[in-house]
């Protein structure tokens, strides 16, 4: 699936899901999953970015981009190329101006 704003906010709330790309140009990408069954990629250009993950993958490997180190906060333990059992699915998280924020595992 494909979900993208040119202006506005992005809001996913979710059991699973299979696999998406998620964007918004100028606004925020709120999203709220259990589980996730393959490739994701979430990016926001000018906005904040907040995932919240509400059970511990088994299979995962966290990629965040284009970020700076300050703006962005995810559980204790977990890193850009944190990964979870085989590594796969892949998270893909980005936000060019605006926090990034990752919660739950």
């Amino acid at each position: 699936a494909v979900l993208s704003v040119a202006s506005g906010d992005v809001n996913i709330t979710a059991n699973r899901v299979e696999s998406a790309d998620i964007s918004a140009a100028s606004g925020d990408v709120l999203a709220r999953f259990a589980a996730i069954g393959q490739h994701v990629k979430a990016e926001v250009s000018s906005g904040d970015l907040a995932l919240h993950l509400t059970k511990q993958p088994e299979n995962l490997t966290l990629r965040v981009n284009g970020s700076p180190e300050w703006d962005i906060s995810l559980p204790q333990g977990w890193r850009n190329g944190y990964t979870v059992g085989n590594g796969k699915p892949v998270l893909e998280l980005k936000a060019g101006s605006g926090d990034l924020i990752l919660q739950g595992g």
